[in-house]
């Protein structure tokens, strides 16, 4: 008895708990509520409704990883945990024109998350966690940026059964779209694949597993500059070809 009463103390009065995983089915809607199958985001509803937002992220900061987690558990929770976060800080501060005004540009570098009694930087989970711990080269396509030229933002929660499918429809639709001009013989690539290169290991064959053009090995590479507006249907046309 002694060792179930702090688990039940812990669950009762909504303490942070080290045992339980987040409940992903209750956390689904808020997604499909807020951003649309193109993965843009509703921030000016968001902005009335920033509550259920800090509702959402709480679910899974009040709850520590452990390390006995599955691969797929722990990718699931930090990046569900990075992509709330993002959208957070720019709710907090919309209007905004692009995600680099936030702390003089050094918004990835704030530890402004506390699970347990840690606190976290976007860096730290993205770098030090899923990169450098995890080691996922999809996890780029996934992590939201909130620049027009970031990846798309999937209208659901990530979770362990459904991280190989959505990776792979993410990193599809992000080398398909207008961030990347690709032919056969030449190739102008969206930042991150300079950026993390050494993740990709081979640009040229990651993206021929993907891209809908395959890249001869003598093509041309160069790369585009980043675009860090705030993406938002205002600016689909200008910058974005959304796959079918």
């Amino acid at each position: 008895m002694k060792k179930i009463l702090p688990f039940l103390f812990l669950t009762f009065f909504g303490a942070v708990s080290i045992f339980s995983q987040p409940d992903y089915k209750s956390i689904s809607p808020f997604f499909k509520k807020y951003i649309d199958k193109d993965g843009y985001i509703d921030y000016k509803t968001l902005k009335k409704n920033e509550q259920e937002l800090s509702l959402t992220l709480k679910i899974f900061t009040d709850i520590i990883p452990q390390e006995n987690w599955y691969r797929n558990e722990k990718l699931a929770y930090w990046l569900n945990v990075y992509n709330l976060k993002m959208i957070s800080l720019i709710v907090e501060n919309y209007p905004i024109n692009r995600i680099t005004d936030l702390n003089e540009g050094k918004v990835w570098q704030v530890k402004s998350l506390i699970i347990g009694n840690k606190s976290y930087s976007l860096d730290d989970i993205e770098h030090d966690i899923i990169r450098g711990e995890l080691k996922e080269p999809r996890i780029h396509f996934a992590l939201f940026s909130g620049a027009v030229s970031g990846p798309f933002l999937l209208n659901d929660v990530f979770t362990p059964g459904n991280m190989n499918g959505n990776y792979e429809i993410l990193t599809k639709r992000y080398i398909d779209s207008k961030n990347n001009q690709i032919t056969s013989n030449k190739a102008i690539l969206s930042m991150i694949f300079d950026w993390y290169k050494d993740d990709f290991k081979d640009n040229i064959s990651f993206i021929n597993r993907y891209s809908k053009v395959k890249i001869q090995a003598d093509a041309v590479v160069t790369f585009q500059e980043y675009d860090w507006q705030l993406r938002e249907r205002k600016n689909e046309k200008m910058y974005f070809q959304v796959p079918n």
